[in-house]
């Protein structure tokens, strides 16, 4: 009887450390490689096209320090590459070591980039200059986790907002 009940405690600890371990490796539904398909966006200016690649480091027990690292790069209409990195935290506040980086000249743009988790399918991302949003991102991803549907608005240095709909298909 103690064998059995020894058997039985050391299986289900095997089976509950295989569990963790799975549901640990599980990767995030937005991490991935991601390509804009420029004819169902509606965009401020025309675009040949985009890549978004994001890694996602979800902390389960405090979410607020999970990890987001994003990399776009954009060539425009007229063949010029233009790009932003950065690495940011989902806390949703501005502070910390997190920049914005300019991909083609490698300089940090005077920009931090705040993360916020709004739910299993909703990330917002903004654009933050001194106290200042200059632009909100809250990406949705689809319920067969294949197309994240931006929507963005830009804050120009007049006072009027540009609106876009950026729509990304995972590769």
């Amino acid at each position: 009887m103690i064998r059995t009940m020894r058997t039985r405690i050391t299986a289900t600890a095997a089976m509950s450390a295989a569990l963790s371990v799975m549901v640990f490796a599980q990767a995030d539904p937005f991490e991935g490689t991601w390509k804009l398909n420029v004819a169902k966006s509606k965009l401020s200016r025309p675009l040949q096209s985009a890549v978004m690649t994001l890694r996602v480091g979800i902390d389960d027990e405090s979410p607020r320090q999970s990890i987001e690292r994003m990399s776009l790069e954009i060539v425009t209409a007229g063949g010029t590459r233009e790009g932003i990195r950065y690495t940011s935290r989902y806390s949703g506040r501005p502070g910390g070591d997190f920049w914005v980086t300019d991909l083609v000249s490698g300089k940090e743009v005077p920009e931090e980039a705040v993360l916020k988790i709004i739910d299993d399918n909703t990330r917002e991302f903004s654009r933050v200059k001194g106290n200042t949003v200059v632009a909100t991102t809250r990406r949705t991803l689809s319920s067969d986790r294949k197309v994240i549907t931006a929507h963005e608005t830009v804050k120009r240095a007049d006072g009027t907002s540009i609106e876009e709909v950026w729509v990304w298909e995972r590769q």
